[in-house]
């Protein structure tokens, strides 16, 4: 798990090709809220925050298979 940083994955894929990368949750929240703002003007904007926020709450597989439906 890292922070996306392409240095980062760059040096990982080098050394660990075999190794699957994840990026953290916080930091895909986290840049989500910058594109869409804290206060988005449009619907499909507002809506799709909602469900940005969601993402903290999931902690098990089912929840996981429910917010990605």
């Amino acid at each position: 798990t890292c922070d996306g940083h392409r240095a980062i994955l760059k040096a990982i894929r080098k050394v660990l090709p075999q190794v699957i990368v994840q990026r953290c949750v916080v930091h895909v929240v986290r840049q989500c809220r910058t594109w869409l703002t804290q206060h988005p003007q449009s619907f499909a904007a507002v809506e799709f925050l909602s469900i940005v926020n969601e993402l903290h709450g999931v902690k098990t597989l089912q929840q996981s298979s429910a917010w990605l439906l």
